[in-house]
């Protein structure tokens, strides 16, 4: 039975249960899962908990910023740093590992990775073309730890050839990974003309995602009387769209950190509709979601989002970055409750598509990076 570690280092956002989710297929492939998580991470108790994870190690080292976090974080990885040089870090026992599997690049992957024999490392590349407004030294990080990897995972086949050259590796030392639709797949969506269609926008706030193309087409469909809501939420910078989210009416800003709860109910909105109007993207976690809960998808016709749609069979597509074309999109979901209504049942049946193949794919990754043990 091969021996898996797996390294997801972000404590919130899409890291935990991505990685909670590929522990499980992995474990449903004949594996042992071993995990290395921060102290912090969200659904601490689920891993803690999860009968498919052997064993798991949880490191402080997300600390704060404050000089008592710096102080402890120092102090954990000098630690760690002597105990690895002893022999004596292990994760349930376990050093030597066959493969190691980094669910998303990290500023201290590298370190941890190297406490252990490790064996190949993979790394799950979410973006592997960096976003218009990428941080610099983020994609550097990024850029240097895929050319460290010796495998690549993208979770869109159009970024396969783009990854390869990049990053330098081989074509087959590129796989792909679906990216499976977050928790269980639902089918509760509610359509009716009784109530105003939802528009939301989630996830944290960047440049790319086209949030002053959202909030004037919203303004246009708001105008012309349409029974119409906006809810944006998610973390970052807001104050580039608040004087124009201000005129808006009938919207509402959650301008912090989205818990669980909130995420689940904002998802479950009658009439809900996701949109997605990034200028550019490989993929998106917020349409994983929106599969996952069976919500229709309004996105940029950019990137990886189109192949991520079922190929384009699934959601509706406007230009990136123009605001007539997404009003288009959104005027004709916002008069039509049977056409939500079949949005929604397309959504759901191409999340329950993706997830039955899941596992397979994710076999099909440990097959190729087993192989190359010889």
């Amino acid at each position: 039975m091969q021996k898996v570690l797996l390294v997801g280092l972000y404590s919130n956002e899409a890291c935990p249960p991505f990685s909670l989710a590929l522990a499980r297929s992995i474990h449903a492939n004949g594996c042992e899962v071993y995990a290395v998580l921060p102290a912090d991470v969200d659904n601490r108790g689920e891993w803690v908990s999860a009968p498919f994870v052997a064993a798991t190690l949880f490191v402080d080292i997300n600390a704060g910023g404050s000089p008592a976090g710096k102080a402890r974080k120092l102090w954990v990885i000098a630690r760690l740093k002597l105990l690895a040089a002893l022999g004596r870090v292990s994760v349930g026992g376990e050093r030597t590992f066959d493969c190691t599997i980094l669910t998303f690049a990290h500023r201290w992957n590298t370190f941890v990775a190297g406490l252990f024999d490790a064996g190949p490392v993979v790394l799950l590349l979410h973006d592997p073309k960096p976003h218009s407004d990428e941080n610099p030294r983020q994609a550097a990080m990024i850029r240097e730890q895929g050319r460290r990897a010796d495998f690549l995972v993208v979770l869109t086949r159009g970024f396969a050839a783009f990854a390869a050259s990049e990053y330098g590796k081989a074509a087959d030392r590129v796989l792909y990974l679906p990216h499976k639709p977050f928790d269980a797949v639902a089918s509760t969506y509610r359509a009716t003309d009784k109530a105003p269609t939802n528009y939301l926008f989630f996830g944290r706030i960047n440049r790319y995602k086209g949030i002053d193309v959202l909030i004037e087409a919203f303004a246009r469909l708001e105008a012309s009387g349409a029974s119409v809501r906006l809810t944006v939420a998610g973390k970052g910078d807001f104050s580039p769209y608040e004087e124009a989210f201000s005129h808006l009416g009938a919207a509402t800003l959650m301008n912090e950190y989205v818990s669980d709860e909130d995420i689940e109910r904002l998802f479950s909105m009658g009439n809900c509709v996701a949109v997605v109007p990034y200028r550019d993207a490989t993929q998106s976690g917020v349409i994983a979601l929106a599969l996952a809960y069976g919500v229709p998808v309004i996105a940029s016709d950019t990137g990886g989002l189109r192949e991520q749609l079922d190929g384009g069979h699934v959601g509706l597509f406007c230009e990136p970055g123009n605001v007539e074309s997404l009003l288009a999109r959104m005027i004709e979901l916002a008069d039509d409750t049977s056409a939500r209504e079949r949005q929604a049942r397309l959504m759901s049946e191409y999340a329950r598509r993706v997830s039955a193949g899941y596992d397979d794919a994710v076999g099909e990754m440990l097959r190729v990076v087993g192989e190359s043990r010889g």
